[in-house]
């Protein structure tokens, strides 16, 4: 069977609905968060596994779920004859309102007898009110380390009613007879407390030195609704300050741009941003623009 990343539907009867969003593979978000546990590594109560096994185990210490998936070429379901290997859960209702939430968390450490796991390895889905809920991509896990994949909730339609939560082996070339294992040691929900900056980057890491502004993507939680709070940019040559902005920045993600002042050499420079008191850089170059080379 080859492994089959499958959009709709998510199985049928007590579960194979859903589960969630990656933004991106980040590190675990600092202070000042909380947090409240969906699914630990106690049980596999309620789950079900399909083209798998999920059994309990203990790894470094801890109780973990634990995903086992033999790559199978030649076997599959009916609907899926190419094979669709799945764990999922239902929610109970008093775990279904996440309204209020920023992000959700999985902390998993995969192992694969390939040696290492192709840059999509899992998808994620949650389902939410009677048809919504959305799907996404894990990306980039490392064989044999444990990590924390968090995925924004902001675009998850009907948050006061999410159903299901589940994972399943995102389409890739495993080869027949791969074994791929997940421990996975709980999902939980985060919530910012405070203003904090969780995201920066720069829209490119290459600009003219003369162009007007450099545009970069910011991204606040913990921001009260309606409200907003100051975020500084600021350029920087070595230790010399070279151009600021500062601007009301409201929670989620939004562009801001950084105007610069004619004249700034070609080089290496640094670009930052500041809000709730955390910084955030990267490393950008300025080159010559034609124009210049033309003056």
């Amino acid at each position: 069977m080859k492994m089959g990343l499958r959009l709709l539907p998510l199985l049928a009867p007590a579960g194979l609905a859903a589960w969630l969003s990656l933004t991106a593979l980040a590190a675990p978000p600092r202070e000042p968060i909380e947090t409240r546990v969906l699914i630990d590594g106690k049980t596999t109560g309620g789950w079900q596994a399909v083209e798998s096994a999920l059994t309990t185990s203990r790894v470094d210490g801890m109780e973990v779920l634990l995903f086992r998936v033999p790559v199978d070429w030649h076997a599959g379901e009916p609907d899926y004859p190419i094979g669709w290997p799945r764990i999922a859960t239902s929610l109970p209702p008093d775990q279904g309102d996440w309204r209020g939430w920023d992000q959700i968390r999985l902390r998993v450490l995969p192992r694969t007898g390939a040696g290492s796991f192709p840059y999509w390895p899992l998808g994620i889905t949650i389902r939410s009110g009677e048809k919504g809920g959305w799907e996404k991509d894990v990306q980039a896990l490392q064989s044999g380390e444990w990590q924390d994949v968090i995925f924004d909730l902001c675009d998850l339609p009907f948050p006061d009613r999410v159903r299901h939560v589940g994972i399943f082996i995102s389409e890739d070339k495993y080869a027949d007879g791969t074994m791929l294992e997940f421990s996975i040691a709980r999902l939980e929900l985060l919530r910012y407390t405070a203003p904090t900056l969780v995201d920066f980057r720069p829209i490119t890491d290459l600009a003219f030195a003369d162009a007007k502004a450099l545009a970069a993507r910011v991204k606040l939680a913990g921001v009260p609704q309606g409200k907003t709070v100051p975020t500084e940019l600021r350029l920087m040559r070595g230790k010399q300050v070279v151009a600021t902005r500062r601007a009301p920045t409201p929670a989620g993600e939004m562009q801001l741009f950084l105007p610069l002042p004619a004249h700034l050499s070609p080089g290496d420079y640094t670009i930052s941003a500041t809000a709730g008191g955390r910084t955030l850089s990267s490393r950008i170059r300025l080159i010559a623009s034609p124009w210049q080379e033309m003056r």
